[in-house]
């Protein structure tokens, strides 16, 4: 850790601060189809829309129409997306 981070607490305070800026931040803009966060060489999220879909349900036959989703992904760029390849 660095000299102005001194303990382990201050770190976690400080990244519980960082998580609940970035909840905020993807919640305002929910709405807005294809918005992203981008992190540098980490990672972005992204907010995707899924359009409502027909599926069956079970062995009876039964249609049912699922409703419309939405989904926050995360994409790791760089290293992170290296490491997620195995050989």
């Amino acid at each position: 850790m660095r000299e102005w981070m001194s303990t382990r607490k201050e770190v976690v305070a400080l990244v519980r601060v960082f998580e609940s800026c970035l909840e905020d931040t993807v919640i305002e803009h929910l709405a807005e189809e294809g918005y992203f966060i981008n992190f540098g060489s980490v990672g972005r999220f992204i907010v995707h829309y899924r359009p409502a879909i027909r599926r069956k349900i079970g062995f009876n036959g039964e249609v049912r129409d699922l409703p419309p989703r939405r989904k926050v992904e995360f994409i790791g760029l760089g290293r992170l997306r290296k490491l997620e390849r195995l050989r």
